[in-house]
């Protein structure tokens, strides 16, 4: 009975393909910037988890500043560079 199975899928019904199909989605595309830098494409504004490096002890100081002000880790990144990016005050973004 299990071979009737396996053969089955060999059947015009179910058709196999080596290629994508429509159900899995499309690959965010990179695109070369200035200075050759990689960025995503205009069209794709999704979040996106990225690697930072930094020391053991940088980590923990950043958790623990990020606890104080009741923010998730990633977050409180998000916000530093923001305010950095944006030319604001580190104080300012994090007033409470």
């Amino acid at each position: 009975m299990s071979h009737d199975f396996l053969t089955s899928l060999h059947s015009s019904v179910i058709s196999v393909s080596d290629g994508p199909t429509k159900a899995e989605p499309k690959a965010a595309k990179l695109e070369t910037g200035e200075q050759g830098v990689e960025t995503l494409s205009a069209k794709d504004n999704r979040h996106r988890t990225v690697g930072v490096s930094m020391s053991p002890q940088l980590r923990e100081r950043a958790a623990q500043r990020a606890r104080a002000l009741g923010l998730p880790f990633s977050r409180y990144v998000q916000w530093c560079v923001e305010a950095e990016l944006d030319g604001s005050s580190l104080g300012d973004r994090f007033k409470t």
